[in-house]
């Protein structure tokens, strides 16, 4: 059967990673280690931090469902991995093997299901020494033909309970105890993002009626952390997440992500009154509603400038004809004032009587001032004069 397989990169920030040990520490060996010394070292800025330490006995520790995992860093001390429950001394990487650089741990064809990952730094002679973690990247198989498409709910699109403050840029926070976030849907896996802004942010994360997760991160301040993160479930039934704030600091979301089976693109999801019956129709409703978000702005933009362009050109045409068009008595005096010799077909007008009446005055009462007049064609209607004014480049064209 053809597997797809989903890799997801989970940074070092992540409160899913356990650090230790903490204020909960338990001396070890003789004399132990008080808990007022430094066993993890957080360095860097924004979200790109790097978790360092130089003491033996500092350890890592994270859960996960996945059917490989692959640590990354660096490190000059000595390690010891348990992996469920199974011992490894020093990293996984054969020498000279062209591994990806960093990688510094690995294990794959791991059983469908949940696993537990704890390493601890060892013992080294050499002062300067030192372990640091960067990411893991959790890797699942999937009995399906099609790779799982990522779909986005902002999080003040998702049904809340208590108070909670809705940004428009899709972030919802609280400090209210209890508070919570629900979200049912079709997928193989969930995650939520959003950022740690408090030093005793609590938060319980349960994913369907399962015992929920208690996460506590560690006083580290990032925009983009990934707050939970499950795969390995099934795409064929329905699932729902809950996300509730278990203490009296902040806690602020800002989308949780689904992973659909038959999704074509990545989008932004719009999360349904009730649970959909089907991935597939949750993941289309949501890329029909961005293609009409994207289109219809454009299609009233093109739509203005076209109107726009139709009252111009109706202004100018009406401007153009009042310039040039004249008629009636006051325009024949006009024409007969500019006309000259050289150019007696200057203006051609005709005047507010008939052809008839014209006919008649001219016979009758013959102007001696007048100069010899110019035959006007009969297909001349109206009063367009022609070469008075400078040409615009329009009519320069016309009359090429």
């Amino acid at each position: 059967m053809t597997e797809s397989l989903l890799n997801f990169t989970l940074a070092n920030t992540s409160p899913m990673i356990n650090y230790g040990p903490g204020l909960d520490y338990e001396p070890l060996g003789p004399g132990g280690l008080g808990v007022s010394d430094i066993w993890w070292l957080i360095t860097g800025e924004g979200d790109d931090l790097v978790y360092r330490t130089t003491k033996a006995g500092s350890w890592l520790q994270l859960d996960f469902d996945g059917t490989a995992i692959y640590v990354y860093g660096d490190m000059s001390m000595p390690f010891q991995v348990d992996f469920d429950g199974t011992f490894h001394n020093g990293s996984s990487i054969p020498p000279g093997n062209g591994a990806p650089p960093g990688l510094i741990w690995f294990d794959e064809f791991l059983s469908p299901g949940g696993h537990s990952l704890n390493m601890t730094v060892m013992e080294t002679d050499d002062p300067n020494a030192e372990f640091m973690f960067n990411y893991t990247i959790i890797a699942n198989s999937y009995p399906i033909t099609q790779v799982p498409v990522p779909v986005s709910f902002p999080a003040n699109d998702i049904t809340s309970s208590g108070e909670w403050s809705k940004s428009p840029n899709g972030t919802a926070a609280t400090s209210t105890t209890n508070a919570s976030l629900t979200l049912p849907f079709n997928g193989v896996a969930v995650s939520m993002t959003g950022p740690l802004r408090g030093e005793f942010i609590s938060y319980a994360v349960s994913l369907d009626a399962a015992e929920p997760i208690n996460l506590n991160p560690m006083g580290v301040t990032s925009q983009d952390v990934t707050l939970f993160y499950q795969s390995g479930l099934d795409p064929t039934q329905e699932h729902t997440i809950v996300v509730t704030n278990t203490g009296r600091e902040e806690v602020a979301i800002d989308s949780i992500t689904v992973w659909q089976v038959g999704a074509s693109s990545s989008s932004v999801g719009v999360p349904s009154a009730a649970p959909t019956s089907a991935s597939s129709a949750t993941s289309a409703n949501g890329g029909h509603s961005n293609i009409a978000k994207i289109v219809a702005p454009i299609v009233a933009v093109v739509g203005a400038i076209i109107l726009a362009l139709a009252v111009w050109a109706c202004t100018r045409r009406r401007q153009r004809r009042r310039n040039f068009m004249l008629s009636g008595p006051f325009g024949l005096r006009f024409s007969r004032a500019f006309r000259t010799a050289q150019s007696p077909a200057m203006m051609s007008l005709t005047t507010l009587e008939s052809k008839t009446d014209q006919a008649t005055n001219a016979t009758a009462i013959p102007d001696a001032t007048a100069e010899p007049q110019v035959p006007v064609p009969a297909d001349v209607k109206g009063a367009a004069v022609v070469g008075w004014n400078t040409p615009s480049p329009v009519y320069r064209k016309e009359a090429v």
